[in-house]
């Protein structure tokens, strides 16, 4: 747990080429974020594979809402 704790607060403010700002937009789902998973959770990666670029393969989209369809 202080592995991760201390790890996540390094990568927060980590330096990145191309990185426009110092501060972020960053919001985390639980408070805090990193919970004891015990036995029950197991992180492994089974699959491997080549791929000219990540952006296909997490499409983003943006859609407009207006208020008065709220």
């Amino acid at each position: 747990m202080t592995v991760a704790k201390s790890t996540k607060q390094y990568l927060l403010h980590l330096a990145f080429p191309g990185r426009l700002s110092t501060s972020g937009n960053l919001a985390f789902p639980f408070t805090p974020p990193e919970r004891p998973a015990g036995t029950a959770y197991r992180f492994s990666i089974d699959r491997v594979m080549a791929v000219d670029g990540l952006a296909p393969l997490f499409p983003v989209t943006a859609e407009a809402v207006h208020p008065r369809s709220l």
